[in-house]
């Protein structure tokens, strides 16, 4: 079949549901909303866990603070789906784990998220994720990731490969990360713009 990549984001970005006027300085250099359904969302809890990442976990939208009162155009309670916690403003980067690591046929709200609140983001997602971003106008953050995995399509060998590089970011100091965010400034900018040029088929 044909798939449409963007369909969701159109929807997104019709809906003003993400709109938040909440802000924070960051206290964690990661954070990841995720849940224990699938095989690949365990490892990387369970990675962020074992090797003690600085890093704001929400497992099962649980733990975290709701802030429905800075969403003027209502709060969509449903796991996060739409909306995010007060810690994701506390935090500089998301570690995104879409539905899927083995195909995938769209981007979810999950990608969404970091785009539009304009935060860096690493994926664990189908082969070829990064590949398509780049085809449609997004720059990707090789100041802190190395993309070579994308094209793997062995989904452990990938998942490997971005979980071994957390640490390393993780030994960065705050500080230290917070300038090199803040030196990507343009790129993230141009990504988030980028993401209302996007149309769906």
């Amino acid at each position: 079949f044909k798939s449409d990549p963007w369909l969701l984001f159109h929807v997104y970005n019709e809906s003003n549901k993400f709109v938040c006027d909440y802000s924070s300085k960051t206290d964690k250099k990661f954070i990841c909303l995720t849940f224990h359904n699938k095989p690949h969302r365990s490892q990387v809890l369970n990675y962020i866990k074992d090797n003690n990442l600085d890093c704001y976990v929400s497992e099962n939208a649980k733990g975290l603070t709701e802030i429905p009162e800075h969403y003027p155009n209502g709060y969509y309670k449903n796991r996060y789906d739409y909306g995010v916690p007060k810690e994701y403003f506390c935090s500089s980067i998301e570690i995104v784990t879409e539905s899927y690591v083995e195909f995938s046929s769209h981007f979810s709200e999950k990608s969404y998220k970091p785009l539009f609140y304009k935060k860096p983001f690493i994926t664990f997602a189908g082969p070829y994720y990064y590949t398509t971003l780049k085809e449609y106008g997004f720059e990707l953050y090789d100041e802190l990731f190395n993309y070579d995995f994308d094209t793997n399509e062995d989904a452990k060998e990938r998942i490997s490969n971005i979980l071994n590089q957390l640490p390393t970011i993780n030994n960065l100091s705050l500080s230290d990360l917070n300038n090199i965010i803040i030196n990507m400034k343009d790129k993230i900018e141009h990504n988030y713009n980028n993401l209302f040029k996007l149309r769906s088929k």
